[in-house]
């Protein structure tokens, strides 16, 4: 009677073994698939912001000086730095996974800053949550600044 009971006991525990060697591989599984599919979603936030932006500059220069737009842009809380770099390029930096991105966004067509010189490196001041950005183009430069 007692090694019946011991047989069960040892199928029981077996089942149970199997079980947890197919269940910790596949949590494993499924937890990087989620941290990959979180740095594509804030790859791809980014990547909006940074085309809005420049998308704006772009009809603000094309609308002539004078004219102005306001965007509303929610920056992702791992945001480190938003810059303007060279008067031409739009450098967004965030910390992901995989450690810190830089997102940059080229202007080819006009120059571009914070309403001061950018030849070397300007701050956009801009903060993780909701900024509002001015948008304005004037003297030949499109100036992208934060709204406070």
């Amino acid at each position: 009677m007692r090694s019946r009971r011991a047989q069960g006991s040892v199928e029981y525990l077996s089942i149970v073994g199997i079980a947890l060697m197919l269940l910790i591989p596949a949590t494993i599984l499924f937890m990087n698939y989620a941290k990959s599919t979180n740095d594509e979603v804030l790859a791809n936030k980014v990547s909006l912001i940074g085309n809005t932006l420049m998308q704006r500059s772009e009809d603000m220069f094309v609308l002539g000086s004078g004219s102005w737009t306001t965007a509303e842009v929610n920056m992702p809380e791992t945001l480190t730095e938003s810059a303007i770099i060279n008067n031409s390029d739009l450098l967004i930096r965030y910390t992901s996974s995989k450690g810190t991105t830089d997102a940059v966004f080229f202007s080819y067509r006009f120059d571009i800053n914070n309403g001061s010189d950018c030849s070397a490196r300007c701050d956009l001041g801009l903060t993780p949550g909701i900024n509002n950005v001015r948008v304005e183009y004037s003297n030949g430069v499109v100036h992208i600044k934060k709204v406070t």
